[in-house]
């Protein structure tokens, strides 16, 4: 997970909230605009035009999925739906500009660099893009805006967070008191490490820890070619899960400028 714990916490929150009858319920909504995988608008819900700016609106835990019903009600943004706004906005003769308005404690990282990759692509070869936050623009969604050529952030807006962080949970100890006796079976010494029928053991925690720990180098040599920095400076100080408040994320360079929205979209 390249998020904050409280992006976290919100998601499966509200991933525990889904019942059968909300299941049924967006499903009907689905089936009443075409059927799976239509769409009753052209345009995606993530954009706004204003004049020949294109905002791409990027609000909540950012997952892997193009499923724009289930992440409208699970208060999510996917991957797959930010590179479409952007491919939207791209292609639009009109629009002349993209500006990423971003607030987001980050999420998962399957599907993440795919998604940077194209917003980097689209800056150097298409239309310029800029990113901007009021609210929060931490770990993923910092992997995402800082791809753009240049990075506002609001007085009170907290950037950074650059982290990988994996939960591992073990049901083991509870079914064992409702009676419940799993067995694991593996072929392949690493197959499952970590899996929750059984105590997490040292090997796992190893595993998990080195998969944790590569991903985070990815991560800042990412932030250190987008931002122009050593790989050590991307470390330390920007960052190491360190979270700063607006004019500390310019001091050290996460950011360019302090700005409100309208400023960031008049600058875009």
């Amino acid at each position: 997970w390249a998020g904050t714990e409280s992006s976290l916490q919100d998601l499966r929150e509200r991933l525990a909230a889904v019942t059968p009858e909300v299941y049924a319920s967006v499903e009907a909504k689905r089936a009443a605009c075409g059927g799976p995988g239509s769409d009753c608008t052209p345009t995606s819900r993530l954009v706004q035009r204003v004049g020949t700016t294109g905002i791409i609106h990027i609000r909540g835990a950012l997952v892997n999925s193009d499923d724009e019903w289930w992440n409208e009600f699970i208060g999510a943004v996917g991957y797959g739906e930010i590179r479409q706004a952007v491919l939207e906005l791209a292609s639009d003769p009109e629009i002349t500009s993209i500006l990423l308005d971003i607030s987001s404690g980050g999420g998962q990282v399957s599907g993440m660099s795919d998604a940077a990759s194209f917003i980097s692509r689209v800056d150097k070869e298409f239309k310029p893009v800029f990113s901007h936050t009021s609210g929060s623009m931490c770990s993923a969604a910092y992997y995402l805006g800082c791809c753009a050529r240049s990075i506002s952030a609001a007085t009170l807006a907290e950037v950074g967070s650059i982290g990988v962080l994996i939960v591992q949970t073990s049901l083991n100890r509870a079914r064992q008191e409702l009676g419940v006796d799993d067995t694991v079976i593996r072929a392949g010494e690493y197959k499952a490490l970590g899996i929750q029928y059984e105590p997490l053991s040292d090997k796992a925690r190893e595993v998990l820890q080195k998969s944790c720990d590569y991903t985070y180098e990815l991560f800042l040599q990412h932030v250190s070619r987008q931002r122009g920095v050593p790989a050590s400076y991307a470390k330390e100080p920007m960052g190491e899960g360190r979270v700063y408040i607006g004019q500390q994320a310019a001091d050290i360079g996460l950011v360019d400028t302090i700005a409100t929205l309208d400023q960031a979209l008049q600058g875009a």
